[in-house]
């Protein structure tokens, strides 16, 4: 009841101020009164943890505590995310753009950490029950928001592992837990016990994650390399009526499963699952980009060369993304399959002078030397190395690559 009545001050406070409008005032006497009943609660819900839970109840209290914090934390995360951007953005050229920070990039603040300490409290001292298992999962969420996912799946696994005296878990928390730990052990790399924990929830048909699991079970086998699991989990995204058009998911499962059968030299039932995700969601799709892209892949690797290009210009056309860049690295690459080194090395250039991506910048650099050297132009092909040495990091590969080629080049 006195979390109650503190979260109402807040929000009477909190009005009070939207309604003062020009009235300085009135709206620092608002602010003081909001920022007041903040305190309040933090107050209330410090006391609540600093009982021991000797009991469920006292149990109760400590999570309802945690919660507390967790609505206190969410101001003062934006505004340590906004201060976070700010300074980085500083250190940016006049007129970038506003950079994006990682929840993981901005340290805990002081509510976050009153937060984690609350559930942390509640797990060391009534580790048998069933709200030990809700705080388990919930504190393993807010660590996997800030990556850090070594200490979340830790959690995910005791909670799964967790046989509470005084009820039972709910099937539907069961599969909640397994898929934020199939998300954590995919995050760090464990793509074959990833892929087991959403096998578990997507063989359960009368599952409502279902969908979700079976798209990132596919994900998890193709990271894994197993692509014979992977197009089993996926395909249903494409042949199976109602997982059609499931919001956020059947687009991107279908990009997955298009890539999954390349992977397995199934080029034909690529290139037409690829365009099923343009017909579907049309060239206003996210993933619309990538899909022509990968069709272009597919008729480069067929010798189909016009084809390809007419799918590498559809994504220039259509995007400035990284997608795009590579697109134009494609044309290059086909250019080059067609013994048209001249018209190859111009393509290529055009990566690193229209696109600001690096990586892809440097691949087009070598692979226009190469095609300046099949053009019988040595010297123009040692002019674009020593631009990749003087612009890739010396320690990366590119820089190798480059020295290396520049090395032979010279012999």
């Amino acid at each position: 009841c006195k979390l109650a009545e503190d979260r109402k001050a807040i929000q009477t406070a909190a009005d009070e101020r939207n309604k003062a409008g020009n009235d300085k005032g009135k709206r620092d006497a608002a602010e003081k009164k909001y920022q007041d009943a903040r305190t309040v609660l933090f107050q209330t819900a410090t006391g609540l943890v600093d009982k021991a839970p000797d009991s469920p109840a006292r149990g109760r209290m400590c999570y309802e505590a945690a919660w507390a914090f967790r609505e206190l934390a969410g101001e003062e995360i934006y505004h340590a995310t906004e201060q976070a951007r700010k300074e980085a953005h500083a250190k940016l050229p006049p007129n970038s753009p506003w950079p994006t920070v990682p929840r993981g990039k901005v340290p805990p603040t002081r509510c976050e950490q009153q937060a984690f300490a609350a559930y942390r409290k509640l797990i060391a001292d009534l580790p048998d029950t069933a709200l030990a298992v809700d705080a388990r999962f919930e504190l393993a969420e807010l660590l996997a928001e800030r990556d850090d996912h070594a200490e979340a799946v830790k959690l995910l696994k005791a909670a799964l592992d967790a046989e509470p005296t005084d009820r039972p878990t709910p099937a539907d928390l069961t599969e909640r837990i397994r898929l934020r730990l199939g998300g954590c052990l995919f995050a760090t790399k464990d793509y074959p016990a990833a892929a087991a924990q959403f096998d578990a929830v997507s063989g359960n048909d009368k599952s409502p994650h279902r969908v979700q699991a079976a798209y990132r079970g596919g994900e998890s086998h193709a990271a894994a390399g197993d692509w014979a699991k992977a197009i089993e989990r996926l395909a249903p995204f494409r042949d199976k009526g109602e997982w059609h058009t499931v919001g956020g998911i059947s687009d991107r499962a279908l990009l997955r499963l298009g890539h999954a059968l390349l992977a397995t030299n199934k080029p034909d039932d690529a290139r037409k699952t690829f365009e099923t995700l343009l017909t579907r969601f049309g060239n206003g799709n996210p993933h619309a980009a990538d899909a022509r892209y990968a069709v272009g892949l597919v008729f480069q690797a067929k010798g189909q060369h016009d084809e390809a290009v007419k799918a590498f210009e559809a994504v220039i056309a259509a995007t400035q993304s990284e997608t795009a860049a590579k697109a134009q690295l494609g044309i290059g690459h086909v250019r080059f399959a067609q013994k048209r080194y001249a018209d190859a090395a111009g393509a290529f250039l055009v990566v690193p002078y229209t696109y600001d991506y690096p990586e892809v910048g440097f691949a087009a650099g070598i692979e226009a030397a190469r095609a300046f050297e099949a053009d019988g132009k040595p010297a123009d092909a040692e002019k674009v190395l020593n631009r990749v040495l003087k612009d890739a990091p010396p320690d990366g590969d590119w820089h190798k690559a480059a020295k290396e080629r520049l090395g032979k080049l010279k012999k």
